[in-house]
């Protein structure tokens, strides 16, 4: 998940960063699938979810600014984000 939002990656628009990040995903949900899975599965998505949120604040110059009235968790997921 470091790697796929990596700042050397920034140059990657968001839509097609989320679609990169979602096998990853589903690797990371089969894996836990198995036992106590609630607190790794909330781990992985606050770390992507923050990841995320850094690689739009240093994707341009200028200050990013989500549309109002709306989170982050809402407007990842308008790109189509899809959590586990």
């Amino acid at each position: 998940m470091h790697e796929l939002t990596n700042h050397r990656r920034c140059y990657v628009p968001l839509p097609v960063l989320i679609d990169q990040t979602e096998p990853a995903l589903a690797r990371w949900q089969a894996y836990f699938r198995y036992g106590y899975s609630s607190q790794a599965r909330k781990q992985i998505r606050k770390t992507l979810l923050d990841r995320l949120t850094q690689h739009v604040h240093r994707r341009s110059q200028r200050r990013f600014r989500k549309p109002q009235d709306v989170s982050y968790y809402a407007y990842f997921k308008r790109l189509g984000l899809h959590y586990p």
